[in-house]
């Protein structure tokens, strides 16, 4: 994977993330969001920075691999805990037969950006281990 496809997939999930946090409804897993989750994408936006004065780490692509997998993992973990809650949301309404192409819509959402967080992480590393 090139710098840019890994550049491209980080911009990616970070859209994802913006909308999952948007279309949050419940008080406790938007707390959850701002306390793991924000910080680490917050950290990955710098390092997609144009401007490397922005980037705590410049000239270091092994530094910012690093962090760009560590924010990864934080998002890893904040979307295991959606995709959880949309797993009881769906059962818990499994008596609405209504609201049920809603609820299994956003934990298909949910597993797709945990496999798109799982995907990115490891081209991140792949990438680390192609250093030229």
């Amino acid at each position: 994977m090139t710098d840019r496809e890994m550049i491209n997939a980080a911009r990616f999930l970070l859209d994802r993330l913006d909308d999952y946090e948007a279309r949050m409804d419940d008080i406790d897993d938007e707390r959850e969001f701002i306390g793991h989750v924000a910080p680490a994408a917050a950290r990955l936006r710098s390092c997609l920075l144009d401007k490397p004065e922005a980037v705590e780490v410049v000239g270091s692509r092994d530094a910012l691999i690093d962090r760009l997998v560590k924010a990864l993992e934080a998002a890893e973990t904040y979307v295991i805990d959606g995709v959880t809650t949309a797993k009881q949301n769906l059962e818990m309404n499994a008596a609405y037969p209504a609201r049920k192409p809603r609820y299994e819509a956003e934990l298909q959402e949910a597993r797709d950006i945990y496999a798109e967080c799982q995907a990115a992480r490891c081209a991140a590393l792949a990438a680390a281990k192609d250093k030229p």
